[in-house]
């Protein structure tokens, strides 16, 4: 479970780097291919032709909306001086890429934050890569999400996945409300995670020391192993009969595995 997250953390510190390399006085976005292809600025695009969605951020907030309109928007707000320090984006086949800036654009400014205002076409693929952001969605009713980040925040009312849910975290917090996927799997080093399991699933969650809630009460049972070093157990369902740090609930049929090393845990 060490040897997991140490390499989760190393991954994430990496992205980070090649996301923003920031040195003391300013801020490095990362070079992404043909940049001259590049668009610049707030756009709307036809729903139609995208079957995926990738967005690379900077800092601020990121909010996500799902529309079912054939026509969608992508707006943003904030400091913008000039086409460099614009949102870029291109499509590419039927993926939709969307990057804060310029590719190597360099800033001499480390408050410098935008706000991200997206809309997307319900039961596409969703890849999110943050630094300092905030990542929040009402509903996010997808083919498959893949969300990043390295100090912002997670917040998702809903989200509905066809073949899989899969969020990392550094020091952000992930909250979400209800998580409906045949797979789901978050990461955290020492931000809190906070889940609501709405269907069977297999679900996995690791952190160092951040704490672990999750809620299988909306479940027809579970299966639940739990590991954790120096953290706290709490948990409503039963106690597996030999089997140490197991529990079960109903008929058993979702999945569950929980490690931590100092994060506490809690089974509702």
């Amino acid at each position: 479970m060490k040897k997991n997250l140490i390499s989760s953390l190393v991954c994430m510190i990496l992205a980070a780097l090649m996301l923003s390399g920031c040195i003391s006085i300013k801020m490095t976005y990362r070079t992404y291919k043909d940049p001259e292809k590049y668009s610049v600025g707030d756009f709307e695009y036809d729903a139609g032709k995208v079957k995926s969605v990738s967005v690379g951020w900077l800092a601020g907030k990121v909010n996500v909306n799902v529309s079912s309109d054939a026509r969608l928007s992508v707006k943003e707000s904030g400091s913008a001086e000039s086409d460099e320090e614009k949102l870029h984006w291109i499509m590419d086949g039927d993926t939709l890429r969307i990057e804060f800036c310029a590719s190597g654009y360099i800033k001499k400014d480390v408050s410098w934050k935008k706000e991200l205002t997206l809309s997307i076409p319900e039961g596409i693929e969703l890849v999110y890569e943050g630094v300092s952001c905030d990542f929040t969605a009402p509903s996010l009713p997808l083919s498959a999400a893949k969300i990043a980040t390295v100090s912002g925040d997670v917040s998702i009312g809903s989200v509905s996945s066809l073949s899989g849910l899969s969020v990392a975290s550094v020091s952000g917090n992930v909250d979400i409300s209800s998580a409906s996927a045949p797979d789901i799997s978050v990461e955290s080093v020492s931000g809190n995670v906070v889940i609501a399991l709405a269907e069977k699933c297999t679900f996995k969650a690791e952190s160092v020391s951040g704490n672990v809630t999750a809620d299988t009460s909306a479940l027809s049972g579970a299966t639940v192993k739990i590991s954790t070093v120096s953290g706290r157990i709490t948990s409503a369902l039963d106690k597996k009969e030999g089997e140490k740090g197991a529990y079960v609930s109903g008929d058993g049929s979702s999945e569950i595995k929980i490690d931590t090393v100092s994060g506490r845990i809690n089974i509702k």
